[in-house]
């Protein structure tokens, strides 16, 4: 940060504070001279002592009761020192303008004038320039620069900045700009800010309508229970049918022989039915209750939580069979089920 001017030019800058003092007072401000004089000492030695918290009011009170650039002269100094360096160039700004109108009309106001202009290239060299301009699609729209608000009359003209890299942006009726720009130190840059378009939101998925029942279709699992089921109650009629046929068998051995144990030869084809018949009717109840457990388990513990899934076609993907073969003296039983 460079030093206050005051300080780098001492003798220069103590004819320079008697000239501000001398200056302060203006006929159009109904303020005692000698009071400004006092609280323009005041408030200098403040700045002198590096303590421009307390001296930047008092600038401040001066300047709106004298409008002298030398009161607004130590506000941009107050405000350099602070290290506010884009509020001190803009004071600075408006310091130089003022001082050379007062200096149009009254020689004591040129050392005014001639140190704001100094210190206001000391100031650029510290700060960036920044133009933004708005395209027509974002006319009227309200501009901030790293979240400050820049007002309408700073636009499409260069103003200060802090250098860096800025996000500048730009909003207003349902429409909004945005931009990042690296601002060099004692540089500037320009940017120009367009409406972004419309962001699309993509149309949500349809919904399938719930089934009648609100619990889905029946899962794969499920499926293959009522097969087996199905299967089970098959292989219970052909239980019955075979007991049938093995009692048939008993009765006319019962009938030819009396109720005794039969002997004839001729009966031995009759008796070796019976048994086979018998042996396979005791094999399909058997397969028939394995079937019909089964497919009731598959059925209460099959989950139906998962994608709907269509019955016919998860009946389709199963292979179930059930075989029996007679044999002599008994028969052979198989049941197999396929996913």
């Amino acid at each position: 940060m460079s030093r206050p001017f005051i300080h780098r030019h001492r003798p220069a800058a103590a004819l320079f504070a008697l000239v501000c003092a001398a200056s302060l007072w203006l006929p159009a401000r109904p303020a005692a001279a000698q009071d400004v004089e006092k609280l323009f000492a005041t408030a200098q030695e403040l700045y002198d002592q590096h303590q421009c918290d307390a001296a930047l009011p008092l600038f401040r009170k001066l300047h709106d009761q004298t409008s002298s650039p030398n009161a607004r002269l130590y506000i941009a100094r107050c405000y350099r020192q602070q290290g506010k360096m884009v509020e001190a160039y803009t004071e600075m700004q408006a310091t130089l303008a003022d001082a050379e109108a007062r200096a149009a009309l009254e020689d004591r106001y040129e050392p005014t004038r001639l140190a704001a202009a100094t210190e206001l290239k000391e100031l650029r060299a510290n700060i960036g320039m920044l133009r933004v301009v708005l395209d027509a699609s974002l006319a009227g729209a309200k501009v901030e620069v790293a979240g400050q608000k820049v007002a309408a009359a700073q636009l499409d003209s260069p103003f200060p900045v802090t250098p860096g890299e800025l996000v500048v942006t730009a909003q207003g009726h349902g429409k909004h700009g945005k931009k990042t720009v690296t601002v060099a130190k004692g540089g500037g840059a320009q940017v120009v800010l367009r409406a972004e378009p419309p962001k699309r939101v993509p149309a949500p998925a349809p919904k399938k309508p719930p089934s009648d029942d609100d619990g889905g279709g029946l899962g794969g699992v499920q499926v293959g229970g009522l097969v087996l089921m199905g299967l089970g109650v098959g292989a219970l009629g052909g239980f019955a049918a075979t007991t049938v046929l093995a009692d048939a068998r008993f009765t006319t051995l019962e009938k030819e022989c009396g109720g005794v144990r039969c002997t004839d030869p001729k009966f031995a084809t009759t008796i070796d039915e019976g048994k086979t018949f018998e042996t396979a009717s005791y094999g399909l109840l058997g397969g028939s209750l394995a079937l019909l457990v089964g497919g009731s388990l598959m059925l209460a513990l099959g989950s139906s939580d998962g994608p709907d899934e269509d019955p016919a076609a998860a009946a389709g993907d199963l292979d179930a069979s059930l075989v029996v073969v007679p044999l002599p003296g008994g028969a052979a039983f198989s049941a197999a089920v396929t996913f």
